[in-house]
């Protein structure tokens, strides 16, 4: 997981990070893998934002929680995403859990599952910087 910082063209020297496309394909890599490991939990909590009224406020949540990135682009756009090996495992985990929770018939542990995974793969991608910046 590596990074290069470059400088942006036409008189503007602040640093913007740019990856190398291998690291873009392994991220859609492990999103795919982690989101089939947690398939049912998604579809579940899906099922329940679109039908049950006391959590319909559910399908803003990206959106908001996208602007509150987006609030930040200017420090994170000069941050080194170093990645983060924890992160990995934290997906892993995450996974197993959907698993354990599918086993089990809880849909409780695969919706934590669902999180944590989402967790993992950001801390995996960007490190632990960029993700206490994003918290």
């Amino acid at each position: 997981m590596t990074d290069v910082l470059a400088t942006a063209r036409f008189g503007d020297n602040r640093p913007v990070y740019r990856t190398v496309p291998l690291i873009w394909l392994l991220l859609v890599g492990a999103m795919i893998a982690a989101m089939l490991a947690v398939k049912t939990g998604m579809s579940q909590m899906l099922e329940w934002l679109l039908t049950m009224p006391e959590y319909s406020h559910g399908l803003i949540i990206p959106f908001i929680a996208a602007f509150l990135v987006w609030q930040r682009h200017d420090q994170i756009e000069r941050m080194p995403f170093k990645g983060s090996w924890a992160g990995l495992m934290l997906a892993l985990f995450g996974a197993a859990l959907g698993a354990i929770g599918k086993l089990s018939a809880l849909f409780t542990i695969e919706h934590y599952s669902v999180v944590i995974t989402l967790y993992g793969l950001v801390l995996a991608f960007t490190g632990w910087r960029v993700f206490r910046l994003l918290w």
